[in-house]
């Protein structure tokens, strides 16, 4: 199974959030959109599972503002150098969390390489235990 947080648009959002001034990666929405940023918070649904000595309120906070940038290294990618080198670049380049195929190694790489939380994808569910024994916050 194959987890992600997804949060659906109407089309008059979408060109909301294209608008430099309402981009919600470089500030706040201003005051005469209140009402529509509202409105689309309340579209988002996250639930997360897999919450080791980190609380969920740490780990969505970034989701909650808004200001989430979670970096994607591939679902089948497990290849350790390509790995370590998304991983590393999503920490350099400020992203908030690194999404990572679902492998303890590879959940252990990522973990020493950076501070972010590490998510992971599987579409098999029986390899989430290992990969969060591992480190990995969120599946």
């Amino acid at each position: 199974m194959n987890s992600s947080i997804c949060m659906p648009l109407s089309p008059s959002s979408r060109s909301l959030l294209l608008k430099p001034f309402n981009n919600p990666l470089l500030g706040t929405f201003p005051s005469a959109n209140e009402q529509q940023s509202s409105s689309l918070k309340k579209a988002a649904s996250f639930t997360t599972t897999a919450l080791l000595s980190t609380t969920k309120d740490s780990v969505l906070k970034e989701f909650h503002q808004r200001r989430a940038l979670k970096i994607i290294s591939g679902l089948q990618n497990f290849d350790t150098d390509s790995v370590a080198s998304v991983v590393t670049a999503a920490d350099k380049g400020g992203a908030t969390h690194v999404d990572i195929a679902c492998d303890p190694e590879l959940v252990k790489l990522a973990v020493s390489l950076t501070s972010l939380p590490v998510c992971v994808s599987s579409v098999d569910p029986a390899q989430f235990l290992a990969a969060v024994d591992a480190g990995a916050l969120m599946v």
